[in-house]
């Protein structure tokens, strides 16, 4: 059975990951998104590795967060997304998570 190394694969993540961290900034809108702190740009960027940039981008999630909206409706669109509610939980527990 053919495969890769462990460096090809962590290459491969690591361009995986900086694509998702890509859409994040380019579609949350740029003041929200400097008030930002690393924990919710982590939240963000897992969901968007997950979901894909164009789901981000057309997502409520990205909406609730453009819009500075409260915590319990930025966890609801984090838990609207059908697929994998407990990775879902663990990004909306991230994003509110206080970094310190």
């Amino acid at each position: 059975m053919a495969g890769i190394t462990q460096a090809k694969a962590e290459e491969l993540l690591d361009k995986d990951t900086a694509l998702a961290f890509y859409w994040v900034k380019r579609f949350t809108d740029p003041a929200v998104s400097a008030t930002l702190n690393q924990n919710q740009i982590d939240a963000l960027s897992s969901f968007t590795y997950n979901a894909g940039g164009g789901s981000y981008q057309n997502s409520t999630l990205r909406q609730k967060v453009n819009a500075k909206a409260g915590e319990q409706e930025i966890r609801s669109a984090f838990l609207s997304w059908p697929y994998n509610k407990a990775r879902r939980q663990r990004e909306a527990d991230l994003f509110f998570f206080p970094v310190s």
